[in-house]
């Protein structure tokens, strides 16, 4: 089981969590069951959003090259941006998400970064990043969870962040 302190309010210097408050829970984040998916739904998650194309090329411009996936999925970012030549790391609590996109890349010759794990504790340094995509996911933990990982996602320093609920 595991404890978090529970932010108490964010403001302009970033999320304040009040040490004394805690809350249990066994999980905050839940994966998306990408094993349930049949071969022709997957087709679907395999297409990258609208707006990626845009910061694809976007980011691009602005010299920016490390980019994060956060709950990659099946990998449709991922791909995307390596194949634009940016150093790609994939995050996802799922185990079959990130062996779907890491089968992917390889097809695609691409090299990128794998990590399984909690959107709420992400396995990377400070300033790690310079462009973070974060699409669908940060919904998939409750509302202590949300403002958790836009802290750790701001823990990265001045990076570009896409977040879609």
């Amino acid at each position: 089981m595991a404890v978090y302190g529970c932010p108490v309010s964010v403001g302009n210097k970033g999320v304040i969590f009040e040490t004394e408050v805690f809350m249990e829970k066994s999980s905050i984040s839940k994966g998306w069951q990408w094993e349930m998916l049949k071969e022709n739904q997957r087709e679907y998650w395999r297409n990258p959003s609208e707006e990626s194309y845009y910061l694809v090329n976007r980011w691009k411009m602005q010299g920016k090259e490390e980019f994060l996936d956060l709950g990659c999925g099946m990998g449709r970012h991922s791909i995307l941006f390596g194949k634009n030549l940016f150093h790609v790391k994939c995050f996802d609590i799922s185990e079959e998400a990130i062996q779907s996109t890491k089968l992917w890349a390889e097809a695609e010759n691409l090299e990128f970064g794998y990590a399984v794990g909690d959107m709420l504790c992400l396995p990377y340094e400070d300033e790690s990043f310079d462009c973070i995509m974060c699409r669908n996911v940060i919904s998939h933990s409750d509302t202590c969870g949300v403002v958790k990982t836009v802290a750790e996602i701001r823990r990265h320093g001045d990076c570009s962040a896409n977040l879609r609920l």
